[in-house]
């Protein structure tokens, strides 16, 4: 009953259940970590990771030990949770092989051309038409490089973040990609060369905080989906969070992710709308686990034990294992969320979108 109950409130905050009327519809958020395993958290059982503000977040809602994503790798999980299908339907799934840059590719690399689907309705474009939601984007895209495939022209209203990543370029580990900060369509620096990558996940939780506080004063909901980098190779943490875990530069990474956590969620709680905003954390696949993915990086950015956790699951990023697509998931809706639920059911990125 209780699992049925949550779908039915995420159907809900999703605006599919909204009647023509002045009912207050929900703010909603979803966290979208990268690479993050399902032993990562300290609410997961990780015995060196700190991880405070998802735990409370936990214990203020519903923590799921069955949530999965729908793809063990970056851009089919993605395009599962904003399109509510299966990535093989959208096409955003297929061959490792780049070679022809118009076959798409299981991941979009920095020279692809391919992108989701234009004659996809994204959960976006559905919360704009069912319930004139305003949208926002914040830190990795990774549905389409060419700026045709950003954000904006798949139903969001603003874009703060990367079209791909924060590096490296799969096809040639050696260099870092000339990747692009982009503010909507404009360019606002290059990382690793005008912008210090340490600062990156400080400019993403700070834009959070910032549109939050502005839409709090809007009459319509809003959406905001904070899809930062970490916890995706090559390894970064800012000034602050840098040797504060006993994991290491990986678990610095998850401490600084879950200070951002903390942070969105205390501007709502300080905003007084908590009461009105659903909030839902997970990932996109699970840890890193590969070794040849470090060979050619700068050591500062490659921790020999860089990979995350999927604790007593066997597996990782890119297997079909339960490592690889077994996720944390946290639902977060004081006064409609019940506080301190625990479930086994089965639950999914796709159920987020709620289409039928």
């Amino acid at each position: 009953r209780e699992i049925a109950k949550m779908r039915t409130l995420v159907l809900f905050a999703l605006g599919f259940f909204f009647k023509a009327s002045s009912t207050a519809k929900p703010n909603i958020v979803i966290i979208f970590a990268d690479d993050l395993g399902w032993g990562d958290l300290s609410c997961y059982g990780h015995p060196t990771i700190a991880t405070p503000n998802l735990d409370q977040m936990a214990r203020e809602g519903m923590r799921f030990t069955q949530f999965y994503t729908a793809n063990a790798i970056c851009t089919p999980s993605r395009a599962a949770l904003l399109t509510g299908r299966l990535p093989v339907r959208s096409g955003m799934y297929g061959t490792w092989n780049n070679s022809d840059k118009n076959v798409m590719t299981q991941v979009l690399h920095a020279d692809g051309i391919g992108s989701l689907p234009k004659n996809e309705t994204t959960l976006p474009a559905q919360l704009k038409a069912g319930a004139q939601y305003h949208s926002k984007i914040i830190g990795k895209w990774h549905l389409g490089i060419l700026p045709d495939s950003w954000p904006l022209n798949y139903g969001f209203d603003e874009f703060f973040g990367t079209p791909m990543m924060h590096g490296p370029n799969e096809g040639d580990q050696s260099v870092f990609p000339d990747m692009q900060l982009i503010n909507n369509t404009n360019i606002v620096g290059r990382l690793y060369k005008d912008i210090d990558i340490h600062t990156l996940n400080m400019r993403y939780i700070q834009e959070a905080v910032d549109y939050i506080k502005r839409r709090a004063e809007e009459t319509d909901p809003f959406f905001l989906y904070f899809a930062p980098d970490n916890t995706h190779i090559p390894l970064f943490a800012s000034p602050q969070f840098q040797n504060t875990s006993a994991r290491g530069l990986f678990g610095d990474c998850v401490q600084e992710l879950d200070y951002g956590v903390g942070e969105i969620l205390s501007t709502i709680k300080d905003l007084k709308i908590d009461g009105n905003t659903f909030v839902f954390f997970t990932s996109d696949n699970g840890p890193d686990r590969r070794p040849d993915m470090c060979k050619s990086l700068p050591g500062e950015f490659c921790d020999p034990t860089r990979g995350g956790s999927a604790g007593l699951l066997r597996g990782g990023k890119s297997t079909t294992w339960e490592g690889g697509i077994r996720e944390p998931g946290i639902g977060w809706w004081p006064g409609v969320i019940k506080a301190g639920q625990i479930t086994m059911e089965l639950g999914s990125v796709m159920d987020l979108y709620g289409k039928r």
